[in-house]
């Protein structure tokens, strides 16, 4: 009875600790991981600068990208500046485009991606309202190949573990310098 006694007692203890660990994970509960627009900024720096022909009549090029987080949205807009040029034509017009897309968290690739991307407004300096309205259409393309699913941060594999529980992302909202992942614990 004396030997079994240590067996019993180790057991208990054991048993003991694993419920203590499991009830931490609960405890712990929710969890934020918070952004910087500075480095989301240089996430997509990384994709610039970015050169295209369209329709094979028309240059853009696009640099110095430029984030602005919209709370009461959610989407993200990157102002750009660009330069066109028409293929049949040496001069260079200079002006911006501002682009939005929606913050989605991609779960597959453990990363905070823009989804549904647009063109918000461009202006380039010495070009007609017609003109402008022609290169709009263009501006929403160009705002589909740099902005759709492009990724702005990517979890690393410690970001989903915590207090040793698994962690997942559930919830994403933003300040005016930041974006704020809320992480739940697996249930």
């Amino acid at each position: 009875m004396n030997q079994l006694r240590p067996i019993v007692s180790f057991r208990l203890m054991a048993l003991w600790l694993s419920l203590a660990l499991a009830g931490c994970a609960a405890i712990v509960g929710p969890r934020e991981v918070v952004l910087p627009v500075e480095k989301l900024q240089q996430t997509l720096a990384g994709k610039l600068p970015a050169n295209t022909r369209y329709l094979e009549l028309i240059d853009v090029g696009v640099t110095n990208p430029r984030l602005q987080l919209n709370a009461q949205s959610n989407r993200v807009a990157v102002t750009v500046d660009a330069a066109v040029t028409p293929v049949f034509g040496r001069r260079v017009l200079r002006g911006s485009f501002r682009m939005s897309g929606v913050l989605a968290i991609d779960a597959a690739r453990q990363a905070v991606v823009l989804k549904d991307p647009r063109m918000e407004e461009l202006t380039i300096d010495g070009m007609d309202a017609t003109v402008t309205e022609q290169l709009a259409k263009i501006g929403g393309l160009l705002a589909l190949r740099l902005l759709k699913d492009a990724p702005l941060h990517t979890f690393t594999a410690e970001q989903f573990r915590y207090g040793g529980a698994q962690y997942f992302p559930t919830r994403i909202s933003t300040t005016p310098q930041a974006l704020v992942v809320t992480f739940e614990p697996a249930k």
